[in-house]
């Protein structure tokens, strides 16, 4: 019997890459020899295939906040944070924040501002 899906304890295989697989536990990449992925897929669970990195960022950002390693996932991880922080109610009051404390110009510069510092 497989598991239950759980973001904490996860494997994605990205880009169907079939060397390594990313791991939510760890937050990064391992070998498919691994032994704590083999000893996961020993009850018939199988890895989540995915697109890209920038996808599993994506995914990270809104279930498991817990940020990841590798440079791909991790722009994804970001831009859909930004994205969250953009669509808040009260983001225009931030963006005027920024804008009147950093002199930032307009609302991408403020969302690119954010985004480098999550």
């Amino acid at each position: 019997m497989s598991k239950s899906y759980n973001v904490f304890d996860w494997y994605w295989i990205v880009g169907g890459d079939g060397l390594q697989v990313y791991s939510s536990k760890l937050r990064d990449y391992v070998g498919v020899s691994d032994p704590a992925y083999l000893d996961w897929l020993a009850d018939g669970t199988a890895a989540t295939m995915i697109d890209t990195e920038h996808s599993l960022g994506g995914v990270m950002a809104v279930s498991n906040l817990l940020r990841p390693t590798p440079a791909g996932v991790l722009d994804g991880y970001t831009d859909a944070l930004t994205l969250q922080i953009a669509q808040q109610p009260d983001f225009v009051l931030w963006v005027e924040v920024y804008q009147s404390v950093l002199a930032l110009p307009n609302e991408a510069a403020v969302l690119s501002h954010i985004k480098t510092r999550l």
